[in-house]
């Protein structure tokens, strides 16, 4: 069975919380490859010339990943607060 658009799946979802939480989504996928990047780095048995490259790219992976989720709440807080009113 094939996977639904995310706007299809979010009944209760507005366009731009969804967008939001696509992009959070992405920025998770992106935390992932970047850690795997690493953690092969440190495996292999040659020199771990850039290993702070790799370890920066995770890093700036990170504060992506918490700047898209903040944002993501920020959007659903907003239209919740809109909605009550």
């Amino acid at each position: 069975m094939p996977k639904p658009h995310p706007q299809e799946a979010m009944h209760n979802s507005t366009p731009g919380l969804t967008a939001d939480c696509v992009e959070t989504m992405k920025r998770y996928q992106d935390l992932g490859r970047d850690i795997e990047m690493l953690r092969d780095h440190l495996r292999s048995p040659t020199p771990r010339t850039g290993l702070m490259v790799r370890i920066v790219a995770v890093l700036l992976s990170a504060s992506t990943l918490t700047q898209t989720a903040t944002r993501m709440l920020i959007t659903a807080l907003s239209e919740e607060s809109s909605v009550s009113q």
